[in-house]
């Protein structure tokens, strides 16, 4: 029997200058990891440990980005769903994110606002023809298979063999990266 999989788009929304200011820029260092346990290589970034399903925004022009946690282990949040079989469902989780962000803006905030009809035209196109590597990408999350794919309109995926799936989208200027781990109680 497949164990429950669990989508977190954050629960707890958080609003995260990724970087020190002393830093160069490099927004990979804010993350969504669901790890328990940090490498010691990391020396700056953010991490949500509890999270199971997180989406975030990265702003590459202003060094920022934007998390909303959806779920946390336990299945506490209001949307505690699973990684959607059709990417069609990741335009649903945007939307969601940026409700979020209407509720509780930053300066940048507002701007990934006022862009996110532009987002979801990006989000929508990507996902719709690039359907065929989400659909893989999903099957390696449900069957805990490592994989990793770069679909012709730009959807990466990048799926582990310990239940996690990331699943990124360029939509200048933004990426979107949504990050999904398995259901854990």
């Amino acid at each position: 029997m497949r164990a429950a999989i669990l989508v977190s788009l954050t629960l707890l929304y958080a609003t995260l200058p990724c970087l020190p200011a002393h830093a160069q820029a490099n927004l990979a260092k804010c993350t969504c990891h669901t790890l328990d346990q940090s490498s010691t290589e990391d020396k700056d970034g953010s991490r949500a440990v509890n999270a199971t399903l997180c989406i975030q925004q990265l702003d590459p022009n202003n060094h920022w980005c934007e998390v909303t946690i959806h779920c946390l282990r336990g299945g506490i949040g209001p949307d505690c769903s699973g990684m959607p079989k059709d990417s069609q469902g990741l335009v649903t989780l945007f939307k969601t994110h940026i409700q979020y962000l209407i509720a509780n803006p930053s300066k940048i905030g507002k701007e990934m606002i006022g862009q996110s009809e532009k987002t979801l035209g990006f989000i929508y196109d990507t996902s719709k023809y690039d359907q065929p590597i989400y659909s893989k990408c999903f099957d390696a999350f449900q069957d805990k298979k490592e994989l990793s794919l770069k679909g012709e309109n730009g959807l990466r995926c990048i799926v582990t063999n310990e239940g996690t799936a990331s699943v990124k989208i360029d939509a200048p200027p933004y990426t979107i990266i949504y990050s999904f781990s398995e259901k854990q109680k």
